[in-house]
């Protein structure tokens, strides 16, 4: 019971820094202005095994708070749970920034990001790659992406595709070679049309980051 008391005087003291720093990270990936909060609260219940205050809480295996991301992604809007208003590319990156914030003594040790880049491009779709370098550090990051400049600082690039034989669809993944990965790092700056233009601006894009 006593742990229990001193979890939750904890976690109410390390979510505004929590707080605080997420949303450092959310400025950084394009998503300024956007409010993150923990909220926690604790269940009151008559038959509950803690009691505080002159009141009996409900204990659970992780304690007695339940715990829940709140989310303003827009000026104005009022907060929200994270599950209910996050779109995909928005949850990657909340992810994406939490993972950076915790780090240190995060246990997973495999993250696959999804959408991570909807909606960025320029020079935020460059610091979102970064931090997905960053993190790849010390963990083994997936990453799937349509841009060249989240593509081109990865340390293997996988090129997916889709394909019809006879009646069946079928799907080819293939592990690129430096060559081949510029190549298609410059079909992603030029699209269907390669250029030497294109392809000079990749290689320099690949060879810088890696």
């Amino acid at each position: 019971k006593e742990k229990a008391l001193s979890l939750s005087a904890n976690r109410k003291k390390v979510a505004l820094e929590l707080e605080q720093k997420v949303m450092n990270e959310l400025r950084d990936l394009g998503m300024a202005g956007t409010i993150f909060k923990v909220h926690i609260e604790q269940v009151e219940d008559p038959d509950g095994e803690i009691e505080s205050e002159n009141k009996r809480y409900a204990l659970y295996p992780h304690g007695l708070d339940k715990i829940e991301f709140l989310l303003s992604a827009n000026k104005g809007e009022e907060l929200r749970p994270l599950k209910k208003v996050a779109s995909g590319g928005e949850m990657s990156r909340i992810m994406l920034a939490l993972k950076n914030v915790i780090l240190s003594s995060d246990i997973v040790d495999s993250l696959v990001f999804d959408e991570v880049d909807a909606g960025i491009s320029g020079k935020t779709a460059e610091i979102v790659g970064m931090k997905l370098k960053h993190l790849a550090n010390d963990r083994q990051v997936l990453v799937i992406t349509h841009l060249p400049q989240i593509a081109a600082l990865s340390d293997n690039h996988f090129s997916v595709q889709k394909g019809k034989t006879g009646e069946r669809i079928s799907t080819v993944v293939k592990h690129l070679s430096q060559n081949e990965k510029i190549r298609e790092v410059a079909r992603m700056l030029a699209g269907t049309e390669v250029t030497e233009l294109s392809i000079k601006h990749a290689e320099e894009m690949v060879l810088k980051n890696n």
